[in-house]
């Protein structure tokens, strides 16, 4: 009587664990889309119709899976939020690796874009003792 309890255990396990998976891949799959969203300079709410077009795609190509692709979060605020996560990190890294710099340049360059959004973007570069170096760039 306890083996049926034990595997009926070992399933619901597999079966959280496949969901924590398929969760962890769709968080995963947000930052991809956001930072896509921040490099091209795209506007925050385009994570909407990407995300309409990728279930599309789905229906069509897996529809097995179009539910894993729904659970992929993509709203103007994640994609906001991602892309505020992924900039905080830039930013630590720069900070840390700066740090060990023994010598280093800073040079700025601010521009506007096409729909009057300034932009400033800060280039990093450094190098250590050990005749190591580091270029790096950061835009805010």
């Amino acid at each position: 009587m306890a083996e049926p309890k034990k595997r009926k255990v070992e399933r619901s396990a597999t079966v959280f664990l496949h969901a924590q998976k398929v969760q962890e891949k769709a968080t995963i799959a947000s930052y991809d889309v956001a930072q896509l969203i921040a490099r091209h300079g795209k506007p925050f709410s385009d994570g909407d119709l990407i995300k309409h077009c990728l279930g599309k795609v789905a229906e069509i190509m897996c529809p097995k899976k179009v539910q894993d692709f729904n659970n992929v979060s993509m709203s103007r605020n994640t994609v906001a939020q991602r892309i505020e996560d992924l900039s905080a990190n830039v930013k630590l890294q720069l900070s840390d690796k700066a740090c060990a710099f023994d010598f280093y340049s800073i040079a700025c360059d601010e521009s506007t874009d096409a729909t009057d959004t300034v932009q400033l973007l800060t280039f990093l570069r450094g190098s250590g003792r050990e005749l190591w170096s580091y270029r790096g760039a950061a835009r805010s």
